[in-house]
């Protein structure tokens, strides 16, 4: 718990000897014996505790104690029956322990009632002598229960019954409780008292414990059960004697007749703050009996009124025991509701360095209060007065040093209250004042001298001002100095006007008049005027034609001025106006008028303020005049230009601004009247623009620049600004001219134009341009860093489908889209651009291992793979990607671009959907296919291609029943070039168009001489490519041809691919219902080599399927082919549909195809494609064995 260890005393002495009397007892004299002188103590010592609290009760007025002691006198006479009552001792005559156990038991329980219920009465006061009955009749009524309610506790054969160990446990929780509470009040009792009944019931808890163990009382936890309450008896009684006796009379022992001594309220108080004793003038002050306030916290009668005793620093010292003095606190009185105010003091109570509590006193300094509370409202008023006051008002000590000035002083020399302190009011004093002002205010000081003296203060503007101070002695009762207070007058005015006063005098008196400036003096009082000699010479009068008054000089004034000049007199004599300041048209002696300003001020004044005498200037400026009426001029063209125009200062503090200035900027002029210019800064232009246009206007030399400004509602415009130097007639620059022509839509235009010579319209990405000056800069970069430079060739594939089939407006939101894409995978620093169509740039800087391009290939062509919502559509893209290296695949941005479109289409050939880096033989690869593209143009006029024929034979018959036409291409520089080389670099070109009607012409005039020559049944297949397909002009074409060859029916079948059917449903009904019009089978080429070739055939009107030759090749040796070329002939056979079977080469293909019904068939078994000459051969030599 904390409490520091009592010294060992009675407390432990007396029961520990006690205790060892008993064992030793019942060691040698058995347990009859013990028992009995065990119980024996522990009932002496419970009378005990009663006949201590019982008289000692008047003076300690704990009915705490009181309460404990009455329980503990009838717990006595309650173990005095259970000691009786047990077997072997001759007073009852009783069976057996059951009775005596019945006493211990009801008894217990009544004592952890008794000490649970104790703490109720702390507070609690009740009448001694009912309580002491009352715990008679519970004691009565437990005898009367323990000799006639009977229940077993203890058997011989098992011992302790349920119900006494249930009895017991519930003791237990009883003490428990009684625990928990004393604990919980512990401040309510003293360090020593608290430890004795904590221990006490933690002792009767073991003791309770003990009796729940034994079988007999033989057993060991019977006898250290008894010796446990034995114990527990005495600690209780120790805790009672020392609260009763012992500390009572040591307090006794401090000279108690001290405290009814002192003349002021003083209390006793314990360690925890409880009054224990009070003084005489305690209850007289405080009007409280000692009853009420004796055992009671302090806190409640003689601390602050408005604060909680947790936050009272009173209680805290008390709680710490540490001393207070002289520690002012005020609480309400609790007669008169009034509030008091109090010295409280503590002070530790020792005697042999022994604590016994503290001692608080209290003097009431009320009174004092309320003085000191007038005093300060006082000096509050007073202080009041001086701040609003019109003149400055300082105070001194005796030795001369600040200590107060008021708000007005403050305003007059622009030196703050903290600062003006001590000797700081001496930097308010003009430079040249300082010495002079000290040393006076010193020396007056030192001699009780009233000071008087005029000096200047320098304000915080910087502004001169002349100040009239004074001061006198402040004395006390005995005539000694204490301080001096003083005040501080403005003459500023009066002191301008005097030295205006001087210098006019002067100019009189020894004609030093400024050249075009005349002085007057005007007696208003007299009406009469002085004029001095300059003012007859810028008059050109002399002075005998001046009589001396104000009249002469109203006759020269002009007629419609003279009524100004008037009103501005009367304006400045009524105190209207600050100044005379009037211009005015004055007539010279030559007969012309000329502009004069007129100035002025009251000098002289009666005791009444009126005016005496009126001092001034007449100035001649006539030619300034007339400069004005050419800037007016100048101005009003300036207000109509359509530019901006902005005068300034030389330190460039605006002075004018025309319209054309307040449209653009949105900025009044008054609002930016002696404003600087840089307001207009967007905060965008690089600082050295203004530096080299300052640096010019300095010099003197003109600067011409296009800069960005920012409006007043923040908007940005351009300016194409034009700044010169204004010089005067001296040649010297006196202001600065900005004029500003507003070029934001010319810039705008500029930065569209820049934007889309260098992004493309569509996608926003960097166009080829830029994005091979990107390339370029990074080349140079990394061949600084020595780094390497990834360069991506990406195209998507077959993207013209998307175009074809659904239209431009859906190919440009997929390019958008795609773009996005790729932008979000790359690298910040990398760049993606749009070289054109479906094609992208991606260069990637810093590139160190060839990992990092790989991973990022891979990550740009899963983006792509994911699908694409355009317009409600799922759309699914890939992308081919040519990768280069610099500097491994080339040295410059154009030959690098070029090896990544190298590999680019090598990826192509790869099958697309993924990615190869460029290697050498690419190059060449990418030569031949851009000559063959160079070659085919031209081709067809050069005569160049050549049509062949591959025969179809009927496979029942083995006889020719019509041929493929197929198209061969035979070039000077390039030889034979396969169709698998130039047929998709004609479908990327265009070229297959016309070579396809080419094929188709050539075809038709053949297939009808061989007609005329050897079969009306011969029939021609002629390809059709996908972009032939899409060719508007396909049909009226096809019927050009048709009609132009004179053909039998059905002669002609069109081969088509799955690739044809892909381009839309669109136009493909129209296209193929035309076709069939035209009495042209369609035939659908290199089936089961596509996805959808099943649905197509149920779809569109096919008349022939063609088996791909890819299948027929391996009919022996793959069982899945024959399945496939199973159904593909049952299939089509079902839908009414001829099977053509390509690539027939061995015996055993044909017999296996003959087996399965195939009705057509074509192959190098039957003969290679021939040149028509070769064909007509053939055709020729099998009829002529028809014949034979």
């Amino acid at each position: 718990m904390g409490y520091k260890r009592s010294k060992l005393n009675s407390a432990i002495i007396v029961p520990l000897i006690s205790v060892a009397c008993l064992y030793f007892i019942h060691l040698y004299f058995g347990v009859l014996l013990f028992h009995t002188l065990s119980e024996l103590f522990s009932v002496v010592v419970g009378i005990m505790m009663f006949v201590i609290v019982w008289n000692t009760k008047r003076f300690t007025q704990n009915y705490f104690l009181i309460y404990l002691g009455s329980g503990y006198f009838w717990i006595a006479i309650l173990d005095t029956f259970h000691l009786l009552t047990l077997k072997g001792l001759p007073f009852f005559d009783v069976p057996d322990v059951e009775i005596t156990l019945h006493f211990w038991i009801y008894t217990r329980l009544f004592e952890a009632i008794l000490l649970l219920s104790a703490p109720v009465f702390i507070s609690k006061k009740f009448n001694p002598i009912l309580m002491f009955n009352a715990l008679m009749i519970i004691a009565l009524m437990i005898v009367i229960a323990s000799f006639n309610i009977s229940y077993p506790v203890l058997m011989n054969a098992s011992g302790l019954t349920a119900v006494k160990i249930g009895m017991e446990y519930l003791i237990i929780l009883l003490l428990i409780l009684s625990l928990i509470v004393y604990y919980r009040r512990r401040y309510y009792f003293t360090k020593k008292m608290i430890v004795l009944l904590l221990s006490s019931i933690a002792l009767t808890i073991v003791s309770e414990l003990m009796f729940t163990l034994y079988h007999s009382i033989q057993a060991l936890p019977f006898v250290l059960g008894h010796l446990s309450k034995f114990i527990s008896f005495w600690l209780i009684y120790e805790a009672i004697s020392k609260t009763t006796l012992t500390e009572p009379f040591e307090i006794m022992g401090v000279n108690a007749s001290s405290y009814d001594a002192m003349p002021y309220p003083a209390v006793v108080l314990d360690e925890n703050g409880m009054i224990s004793q009070v003084n005489k003038e305690t209850v007289v002050h405080f009007k409280r009996p000692p009853e009420n306030l004796i055992h009671h916290h302090v806190h409640a009668f003689f601390h602050q009124s408005n604060i909680r005793k947790s936050e009272c620093v009173v209680c805290q010292a008390i709680n710490k025991s540490l001393p207070i003095k002289n520690l002012t606190i005020s609480r309400l009185d609790a007669t008169t509701d009034e509030e008091k105010y109090y010295l409280l003091s503590l002070a530790n109570i020792k005697t042999n360095n022994k604590s016994f509590g503290m001692i608080q006193t209290m003097i009431e300094v009320t009174g004092q209060k309320e003085a000191e509370r007038n005093v300060l409202r006082s000096k509050t008023q007073y202080l009041t007065l001086l701040e609003s006051m019109p003149i400055g008002v300082f105070e001194t000590d005796k030795n001369g040093r600040c200590i107060y000035v008021n708000t007005k002083w403050q305003e007059l020399s622009g030196v703050s209250y903290d600062a003006a302190l001590g000797d700081g009011w001496v930097n308010a004093l003009y430079k040249d004042d300082k010495q002079e002002v000290f040393k006076s205010w010193i020396g007056n000081a030192n001699e009780n001298k009233v000071w008087d003296m005029e000096y200047r203060f320098v304000d915080g503007d910087n502004n001169i001002r002349w100040i009239m101070g004074r001061a006198i002695a402040l004395t006390d009762d005995n005539r000694e100095v204490r301080g001096y207070i003083g005040t501080a007058i403005d003459i500023t005015d009066r002191k301008e006007v005097e030295h205006r006063l001087e210098i006019n005098e002067e100019r009189s008196r020894y004609g030093l008049a400024v050249a075009n400036e005349g002085l007057w003096d005007w007696n208003l009082v007299e009406n009469t005027v002085f004029f001095d000699a300059r003012y007859y010479t810028l008059s050109g009068y002399e002075p005998f034609e001046f009589k001396g008054d104000f009249a002469e000089f109203e006759k020269r004034v002009h007629p419609q001025d003279f009524k100004k000049i008037n009103e501005n007199i009367n304006q400045y004599i009524n105190g209207d106006t600050s100044e005379y300041d009037v211009q005015f048209r004055f007539l010279h002696k030559s007969g012309e008028f000329m502009w004069i300003r007129g100035q002025g001020k009251i000098v002289e004044r009666t005791e009444n303020g009126n005016p005496v005498r009126f001092v001034g200037t007449h100035s001649d400026i006539t030619e300034k005049r007339q400069i004005d009426e050419q800037l007016i001029t100048l101005s009003q063209a300036i207000e109509q230009t359509p530019v901006s125009v902005i005068i300034t200062d030389l330190q460039g503090n605006i002075e004018y601004v025309n319209s054309s200035f307040e449209k653009t900027s949105g900025y009044c002029f008054d609002e930016v009247k002696g404003k600087n210019p840089r307001i207009l800064k967007s905060g965008n232009m690089s600082p050295n623009i203004y530096k080299e246009l300052w640096s010019h206007l300095v010099r003197g030399e003109n600067y011409e620049c296009e800069i960005q400004n920012k409006s007043k509602s923040g908007n940005l415009y351009w300016d194409k600004a034009y700044f010169s130097v204004v010089k005067n007639k001296e040649g010297k620059a006196y202001k600065y001219m900005a004029v500003n022509e507003d070029i934001s839509l010319r810039k705008l235009q500029e930065e569209q134009l820049l934007y889309q010579a260098h992004f493309d319209s569509l996608t926003h990405l960097p166009n080829r341009f830029l994005s091979m000056d990107r390339l370029s800069q990074a080349l140079v970069e990394s061949e600084r860093k020595q780094d390497k430079v990834a360069i991506f060739f990406l195209d998507l594939d077959d993207f013209k489908k998307v175009n074809d089939s659904l239209g431009h407006e859906v190919g440009d939101k997929l390019l958008v889209e795609a773009a996005e894409r790729l932008k979000h995978v790359v690298r910040s620093g990398d760049t993606v651009g749009r070289l054109g169509g479906d094609e992208f740039i991606v260069m990637l800087r810093g590139i160190n291992q060839l990992t990092e391009t790989q991973t990022i290939a891979e990550q740009l062509l899963n983006r792509l793979r994911d699908s694409f919502q355009i317009e409600g559509r799922d759309l699914i893209l890939s992308a081919s990607i040519g990768i280069a290296i610099y500097p491994e695949d080339g040295l410059t941005s154009s030959e690098l671009l070029r090896n990544a479109d190298a590999a680019m289409y090598h990826a192509k050939e790869l099958g697309g959907n993924t990615y190869s880096f460029y290697t050498e033989a690419m190059n060449k690869e990418v030569e031949r296919q851009l000559a063959i593209e160079e070659q085919i143009h031209g081709a067809l006029e050069r005569n160049e291609f050549s049509v062949y024929y591959q025969p179809k034979i009927d496979i029942k018959t083995r006889k020719i029943i019509g041929a493929e036409a197929l198209i061969r291409w035979n070039n000077p520089a390039l030889g034979s070039v396969s169709p698998l080389e130039f047929i998709p670099i004609a479908e990327r070109s265009g070229m297959i168009i016309p070579i396809g009607y080419f094929v188709f012409d050539q075809a038709l005039l053949m297939t009808s001489k061989w007609q005329q020559e050897f079969s009306r049944d011969f029939g021609i297949a002629v390809n059709l490519s996908p972009r032939q397909f899409r060719d508007p002009d396909l049909v009226m074409q096809l019927s050009h041809f048709i009609a132009a060859a004179d053909l039998q029916e059905d002669s002609i079948e069109l081969e088509i691919t799955e690739g044809v059917l892909m381009s839309g449903h669109q136009y493909i009904d129209e296209a193929l219902t035309h076709i069939n019009a035209l009495g042209v089978s369609i035939a659908m080429d290199d089936f089961g080599t596509g996805y959808s070739s099943l649905s197509y055939l149920r779809r569109y009107p096919f008349d022939v399927l063609k088996i791909d030759q890819s299948f027929v090749r391996d009919i022996g040796i793959d069982a899945a082919d024959r399945e496939l070329i199973n159904a593909a002939i049952a299939m089509a056979h079902g839908l009414n549909l001829h099977v053509v079977a390509e690539g027939v080469e061995t015996e055993e293909q044909y017999e296996y195809l003959k087996k399965m019904n195939c009705d057509y068939a074509q192959g190098y078994l039957f003969s290679r494609p021939l040149p028509a000459e070769e064909m007509s051969l053939l055709l020729a030599s099998e009829k002529h064995n028809e014949n034979n």
